[in-house]
């Protein structure tokens, strides 16, 4: 841990901020084994009394950090990061901290049972365009640490003085459920400039099409029944996935298993635009854009390894869509025949318990659902995220590089902030990360500087509100994104030329 500089930290860095891994939660069981040791080596002893606030909280995983080529345009680097997901990055083991104003954190909600789940929100307000303003919330769930500390989540914030004694001691402390953090606020207008901004993000959603947007005929709450087949005519609502997905399988070599799917629902007034950009990605795979052909160019698609990756859920979601997993439906008899059951949260911690079995009876049964997750005039399109047969380059090499003081420099630095999804460690994944291949061999230790950030297991909740400052109109959109390996990316530019770097954390 590097320490700060004696004379701005109580202005700037008064906030401390550690993020543990499950592994590393018994360092939490006592200030003395970790907290207060690591507070007094960022802060410098100072003469007079001096208060400082440290946020901790145990995250499922810490993310690899990411390379970004300051040489390159704005936007090739964003669609560098888009075309190449880090989906081989499945997080690390270990702590990572930054220093930040107090002013940053906000919204701490105490806990008040031991078995309410935490979350953690990252705020960020820039500009959609001159006009918007815009302000981007994401949310992601807390590890589960019932067998670390007792509690189904852990985090905390404490109050820390400068003492009589030359150190830190604890005034106070709360055990929180939810914490709201600011991570970049953009200069008010008319100071922005979208040709030189002060920050670049983007998210990226490793998914590929398993079809067309559809529109949807017949829903009732979370249970889809009946779209807008191939030929127009009406079909239920599994019935092209379901000749679909036999076809991927074909098309990747795959013998036929257990797939998730996640379908994006298309406000109507968007639906054209994405059927525009489904045909790109197909005439991307260098066949045929006729889509009444489906299978020459859908299989070009699917069976490309690594993946052509796309920005077509990012774009949707950016225009108002919302995505959802597919829990259970297909096949069947009668009324639940071709049905389709889909994810009705919109954050991490909605969860319904929905099976094939809890399928209404009729339209009056259907009424109870939790809640309408399509609305009228929406349109349906079906994913799936392929994982590569060939790993990209090994974590444990970019860590290697990482792991010195001059690997960052004014050409080439890493995204300062990094937030995602990463599988569940109860799922069967593929996995050539070599925390796992050498797990019980390798002791290496590597420290990484400048990116700050945490991946969860249990998806993250988008949010997007805008404000239009001529006429006062405002909208709101959210999305749960549970797609393993997706990534919200941010970096914080302090000057725009061409001896530009990412603001450094201590």
């Amino acid at each position: 841990m590097s320490p700060v500089s004696r004379s701005n930290w109580q202005d700037e860095h008064g906030l401390a901020v550690f993020f543990l891994t499950p592994s590393f939660a018994k360092w939490l069981h006592g200030d003395e084994t970790f907290l207060k040791k690591a507070l007094a080596h960022i802060y410098p002893p100072v003469e007079s009394t001096a208060r400082v606030q440290a946020l901790v909280a145990v995250v499922d995983k810490l993310p690899v950090p990411q390379y970004l080529n300051l040489g390159l345009p704005n936007l090739d680097l964003v669609n560098q990061r888009e075309q190449y997901p880090p989906v081989w990055d499945t997080g690390l083991e270990g702590v990572t901290y930054r220093t930040m104003s107090l002013a940053d954190a906000s919204r701490s909600v105490v806990r008040s049972t031991r078995d309410q789940k935490g979350t953690l929100s990252f705020i960020s307000s820039g500009f959609h365009s001159r006009r918007v303003s815009s302000t981007k919330t994401l949310e992601l769930p807390l590890a589960n640490t019932v067998f670390q500390t007792g509690s189904t989540t852990t985090m905390a914030l404490s109050s820390w003085e400068w003492g009589p004694e030359s150190n830190f001691v604890r005034k106070e402390k709360s055990d929180l459920v939810h914490q709201a953090i600011h991570i970049y606020d953009s200069p008010p207008y008319p100071a922005f400039d979208p040709k030189m901004p002060n920050s670049l993000s983007t998210t990226s959603i490793p998914l590929v099409p398993l079809t067309i947007p559809r529109v949807v005929e017949a829903s009732m709450g979370n249970i889809l029944r009946r779209i807008t087949g191939p030929d127009g005519e009406s079909a239920t609502a599994s019935e092209e996935l379901e000749q679909m997905v036999p076809q991927y399988f074909a098309a990747r070599g795959l013998t036929p298993q257990s797939i998730s799917v996640w379908a994006l629902l298309i406000p109507h007034s968007e639906t054209s635009f994405i059927e525009d950009q489904t045909a790109s990605i197909l005439q991307s795979s260098q066949l045929s854009n006729h889509l009444v052909k489906l299978s020459e160019p859908w299989q070009s698609l699917w069976s490309s390894n690594p993946p052509i990756w796309n920005d077509l859920g990012q774009q949707a979601i950016s225009r108002g869509a919302r995505l959802h997993r597919v829990i259970s439906g297909g096949g069947g008899w009668g009324k639940k025949a071709g049905l389709l059951s889909l994810d009705p949260s919109i954050n991490g911690l909605e969860h319904a318990d929905s099976s094939t079995e809890s399928f209404a009876e009729g339209p009056e049964d259907l009424s109870s659902a939790l809640q309408e997750v399509v609305r009228p005039g929406d349109s349906i399109q079906f994913f799936a995220s392929p994982i590569p047969d060939d790993a990209l380059p090994a974590d444990e090499d970019v860590l290697r590089k990482l792991d010195t003081d001059t690997a960052v420099d004014q050409a080439c630095t890493v995204w300062g902030w990094e937030f995602g999804t990463v599988p569940s460690t109860v799922d069967a994944v593929p996995n050539s990360s070599w925390q796992h291949r050498n797990k019980s061999t390798s002791n290496q230790i590597y420290v990484t500087r400048n990116c700050f950030g945490a991946l969860a297991e249990g998806g993250m909740t988008l949010r997007e509100s805008r404000s239009d400052r001529l006429d006062g109109a405002e909208s709101v959109e959210q999305t749960q994104v549970d797609v393993p390996f997706s990534r919200f990316s941010l970096a914080v530019f302090e000057h725009r030329d061409p001896a530009t770097k990412v603001r450094e954390s201590p």
